[in-house]
């Protein structure tokens, strides 16, 4: 995703409505997938969102690299509510599997995508963590 030449990157996702969008920064050019539209020196927001929650109840509080064994991210949700919230998240990019984990990322359950789409039930008060395995 990004040239292996650079000493720095940094990355934070911005929320726009129900999407989620990469804003990218790395060695003074802006990237986001490699979107030839960045200009040097310039941050760049892609058009389309890598991901989309159908529910603002819901936050998505952590976005992050797996840290164990293949390519992999870990998304944490948070339900700050008194009441049991259900949650339809649609991802933009391939992946291979998603598996409901602990808070140690250990898989609890899989979780059946149907053309990108999820549903999650997440508690009142609760975290959910998911490994999404990408392609």
């Amino acid at each position: 995703m990004f040239p292996a030449s650079c000493t720095y990157t940094f990355s934070r996702f911005i929320r726009i409505g129900n999407q989620y969008k990469l804003l990218s920064h790395e060695c003074g050019m802006g990237i986001a997938s490699g979107n030839p539209a960045a200009s040097a020196g310039k941050d760049f927001i892609p058009t389309q969102a890598w991901m989309e929650m159908d529910n603002p109840q819901i936050i998505l509080e952590t976005v992050k690299v797996y840290e164990g064994l293949g390519k992999a991210i870990i998304l944490r949700f948070f339900n700050p509510f008194s009441h049991a919230i259900e949650q339809r998240v649609k991802f933009n990019f391939v992946f291979t599997k998603i598996e409901e984990t602990n808070l140690k990322e250990e898989a609890t359950g899989h979780i059946t995508a149907d053309k990108g789409y999820i549903r999650i039930m997440i508690q009142p008060f609760a975290v959910k963590t998911y490994k999404v395995q990408l392609a």
